[in-house]
């Protein structure tokens, strides 16, 4: 397993030294006479034949679209008879490497629901924030062995390195986790159900909120924070292949700034276990997410829990992960409200609305 994601590495790097050259120095190459055939007579036909498979090799790395479809069709115009001159160390290590890409991108074939939302900072003016170009919302449902899980990415682009210390997300929950004992047979809604527990703002309390709360583990609201770390991006990451969120490429903001102005956070809410049956117990999910970013300035150092109203944010994105247990279907279901049960677990309040 260890020597697999090792090779895929190597076959990621591999890839990117051959299909992705410097972008102002292709710029400038495509944009003279004859500068697709001279991209591909500096590059090689080794270059040309993964610039024909590109399409397939992107679906599993995760790169974005454009570059697949700019650099298939330069290949295609360089000329077929290079082809022949494909070394049979490229055909090899191409072969290799798709089995080991595929292998590493098994989960990903899994996704039962995925939602992708892109803001573009066009009224950067009245919220001085026009140094941030985008933000980009990335959700996912997936089945994970035998649990059920959601995954989620939050990532911007600025128009330079330096300014991404200048943006910072912040997300708010409500709902809850819990586990139902599937021994019991409730004579009372909630007898069988226990709250997961989770850190919060630097206690572990039950894993239910009532109403719109701060979600971060620390009380930094900002959800990149480390409690003892000065930098608010701590947990923030980047890929070296940009765009991804690909976990073989995936780098640390801990490690470094990135090359390239772009940052990204990453959640996956709900039990460790995931929503599963598991030691008689079913784990269920049912939260709602609501990821804002902010200018850093405006983001409090310290915060209670219901501070939700501290500053106006760029850009906003609601989400949720909803994996409840049906035990007469024997099966987990997704539900556009919050449980009822995350109404239970505190004394006298009504179930939460939508």
């Amino acid at each position: 397993m260890i020597f697999a994601v090792a090779m895929r590495g190597k076959c990621l790097g591999r890839f990117r030294r051959l299909i992705l050259p410097v972008p102002g120095r292709t710029r400038r190459m495509l944009g003279r006479k004859n500068g697709v055939r001279d991209f591909f007579a500096r590059k090689g036909p080794d270059a040309i034949f993964l610039h024909l498979i590109f399409p397939a090799i992107e679906v599993s790395l995760t790169l974005t679209p454009w570059r697949a479809i700019l650099f298939s069709a330069l290949a295609l115009r360089s000329g077929e008879t290079a082809m022949k001159k494909i070394t049979t160390n490229t055909a090899l290590l191409f072969l290799v490497c798709m089995v080991l890409i595929e292998s590493g991108g098994a989960k990903r074939s899994n996704i039962l629901r995925r939602a992708v939302f892109t803001f573009e900072n066009k009224n950067c003016q009245k919220t001085r924030s026009c140094s941030l170009k985008r933000v980009k919302y990335i959700v996912e449902d997936y089945k994970d062995g035998n649990a059920y899980r959601t995954r989620f990415f939050a990532q911007y682009e600025t128009d330079r390195v330096s300014a991404l210390r200048d943006y910072v997300f912040v997300q708010l929950l409500r709902g809850c986790a819990y586990a139902t004992e599937l021994d019991i047979k409730p004579v009372v809604p909630g007898d069988d159900e226990y709250a997961e527990e989770e850190i919060h703002l630097g206690e572990r309390v039950a894993y239910h909120f009532r109403r719109w709360a701060i979600d971060s583990d620390w009380a930094d609201p900002v959800y990149s924070s480390e409690k003892g770390q000065s930098s608010r991006h701590f947990l923030s990451y980047w890929n070296v292949l940009r765009g991804s969120t690909a976990p073989e490429t995936q780098r640390s903001y801990a490690q470094g700034p990135p090359p390239f102005p772009e940052l990204y956070i990453y959640d996956r809410p709900g039990s460790p276990v995931g929503a599963a049956v598991k030691d008689g117990f079913a784990h269920n999910v049912s939260l709602q997410f609501r990821t804002c970013i902010y200018k850093t300035r405006d983001v409090p150092t310290k915060t209670v829990s219901g501070n939700i109203r501290f500053a106006e944010p760029i850009s906003c994105y609601d989400w949720d992960s909803s994996f409840i247990y049906n035990r007469a279907a024997k099966k987990f279901e997704r539900h556009a409200k919050i449980s009822p049960a995350c109404g239970r677990f505190v004394e006298g309040p009504p179930p939460l609305g939508p």
